[in-house]
């Protein structure tokens, strides 16, 4: 606002001052208006961010409780076998082959008729198959006749990979073990393979013990 220098009397000075505080009083409350605005549409955002976000956890949730753990069956065995050489260290002790060597139908009908010992696959809600584990129960004297479950050959198809279902897969073992009475579920891992070290640990597995292993030469 400009003022000209000429004689005024002292009411045009008054309404002066009074249409200047007017109009800052109209421009503070633009800017609260604007602030006001700014903040509504920020938490407007925020809102609809975290709505997106649950729908998508909901969806993953859906996604997986669809998933069904049950015993392998004999028709499973190529297909636990594949994924087992899937692995960048199992492709250097297994043999997917067609036909599968018949030391593997061997060693599932020792497993499968052993009740201490449960060969899982894992099925979406397609049916198909796309996982595995093996959970071991072992009887002990110690830890006043303690059962320990070990898990192994934990594998993911390669197709499903990265969607967050491996930790799903150990927290059903890990239920299964409480519900045979286990007080410990126990696991090895080859040094070679430090992300899945460090996805153990995640899940709550200490490294509390130096584990050692002789190995055998076939003849």
């Amino acid at each position: 606002m400009k003022f000209k220098s000429t004689d005024c009397s002292i009411e045009d000075n008054s309404v002066i001052v009074i249409e200047y505080i007017v109009t800052v009083n109209e421009f503070l409350s633009n800017v609260v208006y604007v602030q006001n605005l700014l903040i509504q549409q920020v938490l407007s955002f925020y809102f609809l961010c975290f709505q997106n976000l649950k729908f998508i956890l909901l969806l993953k949730k859906q996604k997986l409780g669809a998933m069904i753990f049950r015993r392998a069956r004999l028709e499973d065995v190529p297909k636990i076998v594949e994924m087992l050489a899937e692995d960048a260290l199992g492709a250097t002790r297994e043999r997917f082959e067609n036909p599968l060597p018949q030391v593997y139908t061997d060693a599932f009908q020792n497993i499968d008729k052993d009740t201490n010992q449960e060969l899982i696959v894992v099925e979406n809600e397609n049916g198909q198959v796309i996982g595995t584990l093996q959970l071991s129960f072992l009887q002990y004297l110690t830890y006043q006749g303690g059962i320990r479950a070990q898990i192994e050959a934990v594998r993911i198809h390669k197709d499903f990979r990265n969607k967050g279902l491996g930790e799903e897969f150990f927290r059903w073992a890990i239920d299964r073990a409480k519900e045979k009475g286990a007080h410990v579920l126990q696991l090895t891992s080859d040094k070679k393979r430090p992300d899945a070290i460090r996805f153990y640990e995640k899940l709550g597995f200490v490294a509390s013990h130096e584990g050692m292993k002789l190995h055998f030469k076939k003849d």
